[in-house]
């Protein structure tokens, strides 16, 4: 075979795999043969190739092709991250097969299976046997910072634990992260009814006692421009309108702590306080939460104003992690 003849071979073989790529499902060997203006003979040889070759497979009992690559190669970080996704909500022991994860997805099964492969390299993810996969524990490093590194954390602990010893209830802080409260670090309440959220659990910050309590913590012309611009996302569904949500977080301000009941989770009610880092930025919230016939309005008239007084410059110079007060005449901060 000449010069020529090979760069016509490779040309129709491109034109026959843009075809599969771009087809957007699988593709019959037919419709191949069409699209690219080829005998049937033609396209099914070149097909038989590309499969060997490993671009192609067939599919849906061997009748149609699809791509085993995308344009760019490997999985999209949105395709690969989706996988994450899938397998955290997996069985945490047995985990999820490559099957089951390419259900559903963009990707075809090689593609899932290089995806995989990839955050296991990077040690986000463990096979368990018989091509499943479940979460590493090792994923806990990347966020090594947020559970145990954060300066906000390590004065927030001992106070956090003080509020639960005099409470009886759940207290829970809450990081923001685009718009969304995240929850970080839970001491449960030992009640046989109580209301403790997961770590890494989210809600909107345009609902609850937690989201207005982060609102209040910034000036007034910051809370109208975050609600409007989360509320214009359509992803958070405030509960009440937005002007009630800034008229709220003000008033909040002013009285120091937020309170909220049956908003977020029906019968539940929560008190919560902005935690001001050590940046002098609202860094995240202090919750506590209970059932409403155990968190009442009146009850929260005298938690809220505690845990106030509890969190109140706690990076100030010298200021007491526990009480936000500087010591008292002859004691240390390491006393």
């Amino acid at each position: 075979m000449n010069t020529k003849n090979v760069l016509q071979t490779a040309l129709k073989a491109l034109r026959v795999l843009r075809i599969v790529s771009e087809a957007g499902e699988p593709i019959s060997m037919t419709e191949v043969a069409h699209k690219a203006e080829l005998p049937r003979t033609a396209a099914f040889r070149i097909l038989k190739t590309l499969e060997v070759a490993g671009f192609v497979q067939l599919v849906q009992g061997g009748k149609r092709y699809e791509a085993t690559v995308n344009q760019a190669g490997s999985a999209s970080v949105g395709d690969t991250l989706e996988l994450l996704r899938k397998i955290s909500a997996g069985n945490p022991v047995e985990g999820i097969s490559s099957e089951a994860l390419h259900q559903d997805s963009p990707l075809s099964l090689p593609q899932v299976g290089s995806a995989l492969e990839e955050l296991r390299r990077f040690r986000l993810i463990d096979a368990t046997g018989s091509n499943h996969w479940r979460i590493s524990p090792a994923i806990l490093g990347y966020a090594q910072q947020l559970l145990r590194g954060s300066p906000t954390l390590t004065a927030l602990r001992p106070i956090m634990q003080r509020l639960s010893d005099d409470t009886g209830e759940t207290i829970t802080f809450f990081r923001e992260s685009d718009g969304f409260q995240v929850v970080t670090e839970v001491i449960p309440c030992k009640e046989p009814l109580s209301y403790s959220l997961p770590i890494g659990s989210s809600h909107s910050v345009l609902r609850g006692a937690a989201g207005r309590a982060w609102l209040s913590g910034h000036d007034a012309s910051e809370v109208s421009r975050i609600v409007h611009r989360l509320g214009a996302l359509g992803t958070h569904e405030p509960l009440v309108s937005l002007q009630t949500l800034i008229d709220d977080a003000n008033a909040f301000r002013d009285q120091g702590y937020a309170y909220c009941h049956n908003e977020r989770i029906a019968n539940a009610a929560a008190t919560a306080v902005p935690i001001v880092g050590p940046t002098g930025r609202v860094t995240g919230v202090l919750s506590v939460m209970a059932p409403v016939f155990r968190l009442t309005y009146e009850r929260a008239r005298i938690i809220g104003p505690r845990m106030a007084e509890l969190t109140e410059d706690i990076f100030r110079a010298g200021a007491s992690p526990i009480t936000g007060s500087p010591p008292p005449a002859g004691l240390t901060t390491d006393s």
